[in-house]
C-alpha cells in the first residue's frame, strides 16, 4: 500500500507553494534507541490543515549533530520529491542549539510545547525557590510567635529577623500598582 500511495504524494507535495515542518528527536527510556519524526503541514485552498507524517523511524546517523540531523531531514525530504528552502517552508522544532543550527536558514518557530515543559521544569524543580520558601515561612512564624510574647518586650528578638525578612522582598513591577501596595503592606506587618 505504501508503494502505491507514495508516487500519489510526491505529485500532491509538488502542488504546495509552501508547507510547515515538525522535527522532533527523543531517546526511548529503556532501550536508549535514537528516533526521530518528521511531519509535514499544508493548508489546501479550502483553508483545510493537510497532515502528512514523512517519517517516524530510529536514527542512525552516528551523531546528533546539527549537520547530521540536517542530512538527514534532506534525505527524507529527497524520498518525496521536496527540498526544504527559505521561501517555501517553515519548521517546528525542538529549541535545542543543534535544532537552531541545522534549520537556521530556515524560518524556524520555537515548539511551543518545548517551551510551556521548560518553564514548567524550571517552576516545580527550583530547589532554591523551595529552601526560600520554607526558610520564610520559618522565620515569619519565629517573629509572629516572639511578637505574641505578652510577658516582655520582645522587640529586640525580632529586629534582626526583620531586617532579614525586609532584604529578601521583592519588588515585582507589573502594570497594575497593586503589587507595590501589597509589597509596602507586607513591609508595615513585617
Amino acid at each position: 500500500m505504501y508503494e502505491e500511495r507514495k508516487p500519489q504524494l510526491v505529485c500532491l507535495f509538488q502542488t504546495f507553494k509552501s508547507f510547515v515542518i515538525t522535527v522532533d528527536l527523543w531517546t526511548e527510556r529503556f532501550t536508549g534507541i535514537h528516533y526521530v519524526g518528521i511531519s509535514l503541514h499544508n493548508v489546501n485552498a479550502q483553508f483545510q490543515l493537510q497532515p502528512f507524517a514523512l517519517c517516524c523511524r530510529a536514527y542512525e546517523l552516528e551523531s546528533q549533530t546539527s549537520v547530521n540531523v540536517r542530512r538527514f531531514v534532506n534525505s527524507i525530504f529527497g524520498q518525496f520529491g521536496l527540498s526544504l528552502g527559505p521561501s517555501s517552508s517553515y519548521i517546528v522544532s525542538e529549541n535545542e542549539n543543534k535544532m537552531c543550527c541545522a534549520f537556521g536558514d530556515l524560518k524556524r518557530i520555537g515548539c511551543s510545547d518545548h517551551y510551556l515543559n521548560k518553564i514548567l521544569e524550571k517552576t516545580f524543580t527550583n530547589e532554591k525557590l523551595f529552601e526560600l520558601e520554607e526558610l520564610s515561612y520559618a522565620l515569619i512564624d519565629e517573629v509572629i510567635e516572639k511578637l505574641s510574647v505578652e510577658q516582655r518586650p520582645t522587640i529586640h528578638l525580632v529586629v534582626l529577623l526583620r531586617q532579614y525578612l525586609l532584604k529578601c522582598c521583592v519588588v515585582w513591577y507589573k502594570d497594575d500598582d497593586d503589587n507595590e501596595s501589597g509589597l509596602i503592606s507586607v513591609k508595615k506587618f513585617i
